[in-house]
């Protein structure tokens, strides 16, 4: 089979997801919305991710933070990993969705971000991956804690792929569905948000599925 460097994005606004279909088709990764702030839990995160570890696909368990709330960081790594940390295997990932600002203002403070991965390094084997906008990646090369240099490029056009400096851009949202260059849709999920992943990511979850 030959594997895509294609994934899809899933939340609750997501209505399927077909995991035999969708890993038949060559997908090998797929991202799914696990928490939001201090208290949401997406009901479809656990049968969802449970469907993809059962079809041999990996998942990014992601956390959609919401500092404007002005909610501790460590208390939302905390809920995140106690709903994403039971069901994250070997190969998957996990992430924090910096979209909303800090009370200081729309400029997302990067301490918030830091102290949320300070968390999750203290308290699982992960290391976060940092998923933001472009603009907003463009403010600061000091997102993350220590050697942790991974970000999650959403621009939804055919421009290439960024990374602060020093950081690498291990995944790249292309669409949001309907904005950004084609595909708009995958098997076995129909219209979604729409990623990619670096060559680097891609050899690495290739050489997995290979074996």
């Amino acid at each position: 089979m030959t594997y895509s460097r294609e994934f899809a994005d899933l939340s609750s606004n997501n209505a399927e997801f077909n995991a035999p279909e969708y890993r038949n088709t060559g997908h090998i990764l797929i991202a799914i919305k696990a928490t939001e702030g201090l208290n949401y839990v997406n009901p479809d995160h656990r049968p969802w991710s449970l469907h993809a570890g059962l079809n041999w696909v990996s998942v990014v368990h992601y956390h959609f933070a919401r500092p404007d709330l002005g909610n501790s960081p460590s208390a939302e790594a905390d809920h995140f990993l106690a709903n994403a940390l039971p069901l994250a295997g070997w190969w998957d990932y996990l992430c924090v969705d910096i979209e909303r600002a800090t009370p200081a203002g729309w400029q997302h403070d990067p301490k918030w971000s830091q102290e949320f991965d300070a968390q999750i390094q203290r308290r699982s084997r992960f290391r976060t991956i940092l998923y933001a906008n472009r603009s907003t990646l463009q403010e600061s090369d000091a997102w993350l804690v220590g050697d942790n240099r991974r970000v999650w490029d959403a621009d939804w056009s055919n421009a290439s792929d960024y990374a602060p400096r020093g950081y690498t851009c291990c995944f790249r949202q292309s669409t949001d569905g309907v904005v950004g260059p084609p595909p708009h849709s995958l098997p076995g999920i129909g219209r979604c948000d729409v990623n990619r992943m670096s060559n680097a990511m891609f050899l690495k979850l290739n050489d997995r599925y290979r074996h």
